[in-house]
């Protein structure tokens, strides 16, 4: 009888998902605000769903239901 393995091939445990923190980015400097996104693209645990530049408008986009997935770019 073969034996059973929890291990994908390769010998490896499967590692669970990792949570992702969704994040609305708000700063009236455009190269600030495009800078940040970037540096939170390069984290595999965080996602920027929307941006802005106008500080009325965050209250309405963190209100914004936004589907689970990635965002677009």
């Amino acid at each position: 009888m073969a034996a059973t393995s929890l291990r994908p091939p390769g010998g490896r445990a499967a590692r669970r998902p990792v949570p992702v923190t969704r994040v609305l980015v708000a700063d009236d400097g455009h190269l600030i605000r495009a800078a940040l996104i970037e540096l939170l693209r390069t984290e595999g645990d965080v996602e920027s769903v929307a941006d802005t530049g106008d500080g009325r408008q965050v209250l309405p986009l963190a209100r914004w239901p936004v589907p689970a997935g990635p965002s677009p770019s």
